[in-house]
């Protein structure tokens, strides 16, 4: 029998076609092992190669997966616990990309090799996803080990052997079935007709012949000089699951650099650190098949005995034993399970529904200006300072009127806390973007940045996410309650409980421990056996019961600001055994030093011991109480952060804003939370009365700051601004010095004209910069454009000179005829743009009026420092700024006025000519094109290719728009004959795009806009569908 401390390498194979292959390359044959470890179940052969003795393990037969193969590595490592090195040896399916120069075919070898920060394999099914701007990305979060050194350098070593003088593993092969006949039939290396690779998108059908010649992707045959089987190097993907998939196969293959997939080797890694060699049988597609697995193994089995030839005795006895690893292994279950435990978190926090554009940072926001360096100085200062004052007011509010730059101090205002790890969170209403022109996801929105910026809340808000479902379809203040007020409350118990435990311990056994010594000092009696530290420990435990509760709720009523009364802990009530009479001879709570106290039960005559015990007890309790009541009320005093709330008038519903500014108030009042609130709004009816009854507010109206200091910063803002634009358009013009912009441009005259101008407004001066900015335009051409419209007169609405000018110049060179024709073009486009509910891309605004891109561009082109135009085509079009949209909608904006109904009306029928138009983009059944007999959550993918933005864009908000144009729906109309034709179409792609509260929400505002009469059993389906929701 043979030593298991003898052997050095370990080599495990997952099937029993892999195990013959291994069998077959060893050099020579050992007896079995003398013994195993008792929970030991392996299979295991013993051999030679070289001068190594190597041990090979198989997997239980039909048995597969990590865990299996990690329960054989343990076992091996249990039972020979002397080895050095592994190997994992065996077959896979390969992933080859041509356009890459993988060049993968059947019957060739991969080498795990680190790569791209993996140690040589990629586990692809443990990780996060994560939503994004362009949908869901998976991200890894395991990382495995990579092979010793030794087996690395070995790699090397053949790799360089096999580059200089090629390989010899077919004739390797030949020798082992020379020994061997038997096995040529199964593992010999089939015909090169048998190795077809299909294209990715065919699927095999066995019902069906098979796939023609035409649907094989043309490889040249390998020359003599190429190494055949090839031999690569690189990362192998492992899971618990088998691909099939073409599709997913490529798109593993070009995102992570994978050249094969198998289902074991990630089970090792951590546990077995190895060498994963795999011989390519299959394509990981549809199309799999066993005739390639035994060549397959017989060659990865032949490149592991060249690897194993390799390896150096003396070097492999420097290596670390394996068994070193498993002694980690408890640590590593702990990791393991705390980052299982944080995936669970996250994907519950991932649970709740957000407005991402809301944060002030999101990647929508990121291109926002903030304050420039040397403007606002004043105000930001002021706005510092009452930051830094904790008795100053809890909430600040920032009123002013359109354009004078609320948004912009409230990003430099959110950077600055943000830098100062003082920021909460932060919520920027915006009208045009569904998710944040309501309230309905400001507390869900809030509570998720919460969870990020303190962690001390998470595991709370994460209780309250699993307690009730769907918690961001709740309303306003259930939301407040359970995602807010609640968690941060918990909190605050969780850390107050261990300060005024900690304090309550101290004090009472240091008190306790002084007042008993004096009393044993002056009685009679010899009796004074107590150990009086675990006499006290005893105690507290017992008085902690009692006073731990009603502490905690005396310091929320402190900390809430809800106190009524002044409020007392009886102690007495903690000690059931106190004697009535010595309750009534020493009376009430007794308080004082620990020696005043000692000295006045000094006093107390013979025999009275035990009495006095009780009243040590009593005062060190009443002094401990105090103590830790004092101590927790200020060490649980927490750091102040700041919400920031932008733009409170563009929340579209009045009842939300009077629904949640008392919840803030609260929020900010209570320093259980120490919270303070900054938040702006233009100085609207609809937010002021919320305000009103609210104490510890601070309003600064920012249009009533003196007009020279406004002036001040403007005048600053532009020259800064036009002295870096003067000097990139020289820069383009170096070559044409008549085009350049002279020295003082624009002089000081005309910067004063812009000044005044600008009356104060912000957006004054940013539009007009982005108007001369013009990269197609000379800034000085564009500058006389504007100062001319400014005295042309007529301008005389307070924004009129911000934007008139800018409108006006797409009336230049036109003739009557054109300009009209222009002026409706404008309507519809730009309508539309201020309009939706949700920014859209250029295309899908085509798209959704079925006007030509080419015409889209040619109204919005020259609007562009209006709208914000992006490089990216598939980035949402939308207004720098609300005021723009106000302006539009005012009559001052004269023939450039932008009916609200009327354009309201014109985008509901685009929607609904969209979604039942032949010759455009008619609904129809199953439209994402799902396979019904395996249901499954649909991926953004799919929605996206069967369903254009603009689509979706027509079935989400064609009813918004139908009710907002004052349109009802009559038999015959447009709205009759879509949901007379395609009621369930639509249904069905609502219930893709969700959530289904949107989808109740439309139902229910269609009915009430429904006039048919008599009503249709159509029209009867639909109401029972919206109740019965």
């Amino acid at each position: 029998m043979s030593d298991p401390s003898k052997y050095s390498i370990g080599w495990i194979c997952a099937i029993s076609t892999e195990y013959v292959a291994a069998r077959a390359f060893l050099d020579a044959t050992h007896d079995p092992p003398e013994c195993v470890a008792p929970n030991d179940g392996n299979e295991y052969t013993l051999g030679q190669i070289g001068k190594h003795n190597v041990v090979v393990a198989v997997l239980p037969d039909a048995e597969y997966g990590l865990s299996t193969a990690s329960a054989v590595a343990k076992g091996m490592l249990c039972s020979f616990p002397n080895i050095r090195a592994g190997l994992m040896v065996g077959i896979a399916g390969g992933a080859p990309i041509l356009s890459l120069g993988r060049d993968i075919r059947l019957g060739d070898i991969v080498v795990s090799s680190p790569c791209d920060g993996h140690g040589g394999v990629f586990q692809y099914d443990f990780g996060k996803l994560v939503q994004t701007v362009d949908g869901q990305t998976f991200q890894p979060t395991r990382f495995l080990n990579q092979p010793p050194d030794v087996l690395r350098a070995a790699v090397t070593g053949l790799k360089v052997e096999i580059e200089e003088q090629g390989h010899t593993i077919d004739q390797e092969i030949e020798a082992v079935f020379a020994k061997k006949p038997r096995l040529r039939s199964k593992y010999s290396r089939p015909p090169p007709e048998a190795d077809k690779l299909y294209l990715s998108h065919v699927v095999s059908d066995s019902s069906k012949p098979e796939p023609g010649p035409e649907m094989l992707v043309h490889r040249p045959r390998r020359t003599e000089e190429k190494d055949n089987p090839a031999i690569f190097y690189g990362l192998i993907a492992s899971a618990n699951q088998l691909i099939k998939d073409a599709t997913q196969r490529d798109k593993l293959a070009k995102s992570n650099q994978v050249l094969c997939f198998e289902m074991e080797a990630a089970g090792l890694m951590n546990h077995f650190p190895c060498l994963v060699i795999r011989g390519i049988c299959d394509y990981s597609d549809s199309h799999k098949n066993k005739q390639w697995q035994g060549y397959a193994a017989m060659a990865a089995a032949a490149y592991g005995r060249a690897i194993i030839r390799r390896i150096q005795r003396n070097r492999l006895e420097l290596e670390k034993k394996l068994t070193s690893v498993l002694s980690n292994d408890v640590e590593n279950v702990r990791q393991d399970v705390s980052q299982v435990k944080v995936m669970i978190d996250y994907g519950n926090l991932d649970k709740l529904s957000v407005a991402e554009e809301a944060e002030y940072n999101s990647s929508h926001n990121q291109h926002e200006p903030k304050c420039h360096p040397k403007t606002r100085i004043d105000l930001l200062e002021e706005i510092q300072v009452w930051a830094e004052d904790e008795n100053d007011h809890r909430i600040y509010w920032l009123s002013g009127s359109a354009g004078t730059g609320k948004s912009t101090i409230s990003r430099t205002i959110a950077q600055r806390f943000y830098n100062e790890k003082l920021l909460a969170a932060t919520f920027f209403f915006k009208r045009g973007i569904a998710a944040c022109n309501t309230a309905s996801m400001l507390f869900s929105t809030i509570a998720r940045q919460l969870a990020r910026h303190r962690p001390a809340l998470q595991s709370f808000l994460i209780d309250a996410i699993k307690e009730t479902d769907n918690i961001a379809s709740k309303g306003i203040e259930d939301q407040y309650r359970k995602l807010i007020f609640n968690p941060m409350e918990n909190a605050f118990i969780n850390i107050y409980e261990k300060v005024f435990e900690q304090v309550y311990r101290k004090v009472y056994k240091t008190t306790f421990k002084q007042v008993y010594l004096d009393l044993i000092k002056t009685s009679k009696s010899s009796d004074h056996s107590i150990d009086v530290e675990k006499y006290a420990d005893r105690e507290i435990v017992n008085d902690l019961q009692y006073i731990l509760k009603p502490a905690i709720e005396e310091a929320l009523r402190l900390a809430h600001g809800t106190k009524v009364a002044e409020t007392q802990i009886n102690v007495d009530a903690m000690n059931t055994d106190v004697e009535y009479s010595y309750e009534q001879k020493f009376g009430g709570l007794l308080r004082g030093e620990a020696l005043a106290m000692s000295r006045r039960l000094a006093s107390i005559a013979a025999g009275e011991d035990e009495a006095s015990q009780r009243m040590a007890k009593k005062a060190a309790r009443a002094k401990a109480y105090e103590k830790a009541f004092e101590a927790s009320q200020e060490e649980v005093k927490l750091q102040t952060s700041f919400l920031v709330l932008d733009a409170l008038d563009e929340c579209s519903s009045a009842e939300d804003i009077a629904a949640f500014v008392p919840l803030l108030s609260e929020l900010s009042k209570s320093r259980v939370f120490s919270i303070k609130v900054f938040l702006t709004s233009r100085p609207e009816h609809a937010v002021r009365c919320p305000f009103t009854p609210i104490t510890g507010l601070y309003e600064k109206v920012l249009h009533k700051v003196m007009p020279e200091i406004v002036s001040r910063d403007i005048r600053i803002f532009l020259r800064d601004e036009l002295a870096a634009m003067k000097d990139k358009w020289n820069a383009r013009k170096r070559n044409n010095k008549r085009q350049q912009l002279q020295l003082g441009w624009p002089g000081e005259s005309r910067l004063e004209i812009l000044v005044e101008q600008a009356s104060g407004i912000f957006i004054f001066a940013a539009t007009i910069c982005r108007f001369l900015d013009d990269p197609f335009q000379n800034p000085e051409d564009q500058l006389s454009l504007v100062i001319d419209a400014t005295k042309a007169g007529g301008i005389n609405h307070r924004l009129s000179p911000t934007y008139l000018p800018v409108l006006w110049q797409l009336k230049i060179n036109r003739t009557k005829q054109e300009t009209d024709f222009m002026l409706n073009m404008f309507r519809r486009i730009v309508g539309t743009v201020i309009l939706i509910e949700q920014p859209l891309p250029v295309d899908s605004i085509s798209g959704l009026l079925g006007i030509d891109v080419t015409q889209v561009e040619r109204i919005l082109d020259p609007l562009i420092s209006l709208i914000d135009i992006p490089e990216d085509r598939n980035a949402p079009v939308k207004p720098f700024h609300l005021s723009f949209r106000d302006f539009l909608l005012s009559p001052e904006a004269g023939n450039f006025q932008i009916l609200y109904q009327q354009t309201h009306q014109q985008i509901a029928l685009s929607c609904m000519d969209l979604l039942t138009n032949t010759r455009r983009h008619q609904l129809h059944y199953n439209m994402c094109n799902l396979d019904f007999a395996s249901p499954s959550t649909v991926d953004s993918d799919s929605v996206s290719r069967y369903l254009q933005p603009h689509v979706q864009y027509a079935c989400l908000y064609w009813v918004y728009h139908l009710s907002e144009g004052g349109m009802r729906i009559q038999t015959g109309d447009e709205a009759y004959k879509l949901l007379r034709t395609h009621l369930l179409h639509w249904l069905e792609v609502l219930s893709i795009l969700g959530p289904v509260e949107n989808a109740i929400s439309m139902l229910n505002r269609l009915i009430g806009l429904v006039d048919v009469s008599p009503p249709s059993p159509r029209f009867c389906r639909l109401t029972l569908l919206s109740r019965s929701c």
